[in-house]
């Protein structure tokens, strides 16, 4: 579903762990084309919206599995787990700034490049896109709006201590009473 702004619906259900179904011609998911989304989302023409039952049907168990583990890292892509705090367990690498990041570092190197050539002529953007760089050594674990984290400390104790949703200098900051001293993830 779109509604409620291109493709708004579509990172939620992809942050819940729902395999996204796009319905509508002549839009581009965000980040897409750099981001394949059809690796963990499934597009269907409006003309075979009547035919949407039996097109879904079709989807194999195994083709299914391999879209929901490719949808974990696709939505740390289309969420700002930096900004609002992590709800999938992640680290921030892999974030909606980190891929604005990303993708202005291969325009840079790739001037003239078609968005949708990036991952075959860049290695590094390609494991980008796909979460499968080094991990990441961050000074400081992103705060967690989940239970499911271990060892990551709950956003809501920083809420108590800023009294808002959005952090001065992002989720990793929240615990940090001195912004100039707050660690950014690419130092």
């Amino acid at each position: 579903p779109t509604g409620a702004g291109h493709g708004k619906r579509n990172v939620l259900v992809s942050v819940l762990g729902c395999v996204p179904v796009t319905t509508t011609d002549f839009v581009h998911q965000p980040f897409q084309p750099e981001l394949d989304w059809s690796r963990f989302s499934i597009h269907l023409p409006e003309a075979d919206i009547p035919q949407m039952h039996d097109m879904l049907a079709a989807v194999t168990p195994d083709k299914l599995k391999a879209m929901q583990r490719a949808l974990w890292c696709g939505a740390q892509h289309l969420f700002w787990s930096t900004v609002y705090g992590a709800i999938l367990g992640e680290d921030g690498r892999y974030d909606a700034f980190e891929t604005v990041m990303e993708i202005l570092r291969v325009r840079r190197d790739h001037p003239g490049a078609k968005p949708e050539d990036y991952a075959r002529l860049d290695k590094e953007f390609d494991a980008f896109m796909k979460c499968e760089t080094k991990p990441l050594q961050s000074p400081r674990d992103l705060c967690t709006h989940t239970t499911f984290d271990k060892g990551g400390f709950q956003c809501k104790n920083c809420r108590h201590v800023r009294q808002r949703l959005l952090y001065p200098g992002g989720a990793i900051c929240c615990a940090e009473p001195n912004l100039a001293k707050c660690p950014r993830l690419w130092e």
